[in-house]
Parts: C-alpha cells; structure tokens; sequence
C-alpha cells in the first residue's frame, strides 16, 4: 500500500512539474516571438524612414523644394493619421500627452504652412486634428 502511495505521489510530482516547464517553456517562446514581431516592426519603421529621407535628400539636393516638401506633407498625413489610429484603438479612455502634442505641433504647422493634402486623406486627417481638442 505505502508502495503505490509512493508510486502515485511520484506521478503526480513528475506530472506536475512536467506541466510547470511546459508552461514556463511556452511562455519563453511566446515572449520570443512577441519580441521578434517587435523588432521586426521596428526595422520595418526605419527602412522606411530612411527610404523617405533619402528620396527627400535628393530632391533637396537637386533642388526640388516643391517636391521635397510634397513627398514630407503627404508622409506627415500619414504619420497623423496613423497615431490618432492607434490612439482610438488601443487607448480609447485617454490621451498620451506626447501623442497629444505631436497632434498638436502639426496642426499648428498646418495652420501656419496650408497645404492641400489628397482628397481621400482631407476627413481622416480633419478627424486627426480634431481629436487633439
């Protein structure tokens, strides 16, 4: 009798702790992984940034302010557009002040340097503007 107590016990000790390392292993790899996506995206973020800075770099260089200052305005709509996005989807309760006063910062740029953005930008970024209020 005291034999299969120890022969049950051992089991469940052996069944628990292999449910323990499981656990821990598979939260490693979720972890893992939830990084990788991370780190990719942040790689994805400055290639594309560099890949406008570059092409900005050249027409200044070249001497093509208007569109220099075309290629930056349509990047800045979709920069705004995108974080006030973000903002509504992920933290619909309140309002990050330096998300805020970025919004803010290009309204008043904006408002100072018009600029005509492509139609089917005009109401995403009117919405963007306002959600600064």
């Amino acid at each position: 009798m005291r034999g299969k107590l120890i022969t049950i016990t051992a089991v469940l000790a052996a069944g628990v702790a292999g449910f323990w390392l499981g656990f821990c292993r598979t939260r490693q790899v979720w972890d893992h992984i939830a990084q990788r996506r991370v780190d990719s995206q942040y790689h994805t973020d400055n290639r594309n940034r560099a890949q406008v800075m570059t092409q900005a770099l050249k027409c200044l260089a070249d001497g093509k302010q208007t569109e220099t200052r075309a290629l930056l305005e349509r990047q800045l709509d979709v920069a705004l557009i995108k974080v006030v996005a973000y903002e509504n989807l992920y933290c619909p309760e309140g309002r990050d002040g330096t998300e805020l006063m970025v919004v803010r910062e290009a309204r008043d740029y904006r408002a100072q340097h018009p600029w005509e953005s492509q139609p089917d930008v005009v109401k995403a970024l009117t919405n963007a503007f306002q959600w600064a209020d």
